[in-house]
C-alpha cells in the first residue's frame, strides 16, 4: 500500500516561553484560559506539549494532569478532555467524556521522567471514537473511546490542574509540577508521520508553533497572552 504524506506543518516563530508550576504540587498554581462560544462542536482533537515534570519523591505518585477542558455545556458533567501523566498508572492518560459516556485510555508505558522534557500527543476523533497517545513522536498506545461524543466549543481550559467542577474544584494530588511549553490544541486529528514530524521539528525550539494552519483552537502564543496565571505559575519570558 502506497502511502502519500503531505508535509502540511508549517512552523512560525519560537515564542520561547516556558510556563513553569512550581512544586509542591497546589491547588493554587495553573493558567485559566476562556474559551468564546460560536463556533460548531469539536468531533476532531489533537493536543501536543512539551513537558517537564518536576522531580518528586519516587512515593509520591500524583497524577500530574497539566489540560483540563470543561465546556460550559456540559458544565455539570466531568472534563470533556483530561490530559496528563498520571504517576500511578505510570501511563499518559487521556480523557475524553460526554453526557452518556466517560471513559479514558491508558499507555501503560512508563512516563514519568522527572527533569527531562517529553514530548506528548493525543489524538481523537468522533465518528470512529478511534485515540492515540504519543510519546516523543511515537505512537504508544491506540484505543477505541467516547464515540460519537460531541466536545462543546466554550468553555474554560486549565493549564496545570484537573477540573472537578467548573473552572475549580481542584485537588493538589492531581496537580501538575514541572515546565510547560509549546502546547497547542488543534480541532482535527494529526496523522502519525506529522506528530513524528512535528516531534522532530520542535526539539530545539520546544515553544515554536508548528501546525497544520486553520484548524488551531489554541496556540501556545495565545495561552500566554490570554491566559490568567495563578498562584506561583510564571514564565521564564
Amino acid at each position: 500500500m502506497l502511502f502519500i504524506v503531505l508535509n502540511l506543518l508549517v512552523a512560525a516563530v519560537a515564542t520561547h516561553q516556558i510556563a513553569y508550576f512550581p512544586p509542591p504540587n497546589s491547588v493554587d498554581d495553573y493558567i485559566r484560559i476562556d474559551i468564546s462560544d460560536g463556533d460548531s462542536p469539536i468531533t476532531e482533537v489533537t493536543i501536543a506539549a512539551w513537558v517537564k515534570q518536576a522531580p518528586l519523591p519516587e512515593s509520591d505518585t500524583d497524577a500530574g494532569y497539566f489540560f483540563s477542558y470543561m465546556s460550559s455545556t456540559s458544565a455539570n458533567e466531568d472534563n470533556m478532555l483530561l490530559l496528563g501523566g498520571n504517576r500511578y498508572d505510570e501511563c499518559i492518560k487521556f480523557y475524553v467524556s460526554g453526557e452518556d459516556e466517560r471513559s479514558s485510555t491508558c499507555s501503560n508505558y512508563n512516563i514519568v521522567t522527572d527533569g527531562e522534557w517529553t514530548h506528548y500527543t493525543a489524538t481523537w476523533t468522533s465518528a470512529t471514537g478511534e485515540t492515540k497517545a504519543y510519546l516523543n513522536g511515537e505512537l504508544i498506545k491506540e484505543a477505541t473511546i467516547a464515540k460519537n461524543i460531541e466536545i462543546g466549543h466554550g468553555g474554560v481550559l486549565i493549564i496545570g490542574q484537573d477540573q472537578d467542577s467548573y473552572g475549580g474544584g481542584f485537588q493538589a494530588r492531581n496537580a501538575f509540577s514541572g515546565g510547560i511549553t509549546g502546547l497547542f490544541w488543534l480541532r482535527k486529528v494529526l496523522t502519525p508521520d506529522q506528530v513524528s514530524t512535528l516531534y522532530r521539528d520542535t526539539l530545539v525550539h520546544r515553544d515554536s508553533e508548528s501546525y497544520p494552519p486553520g484548524d488551531i483552537v489554541l496556540s501556545w502564543s495565545e495561552i500566554l497572552t490570554t491566559g490568567s496565571f495563578h498562584g506561583g505559575t510564571y514564565t521564564n519570558g
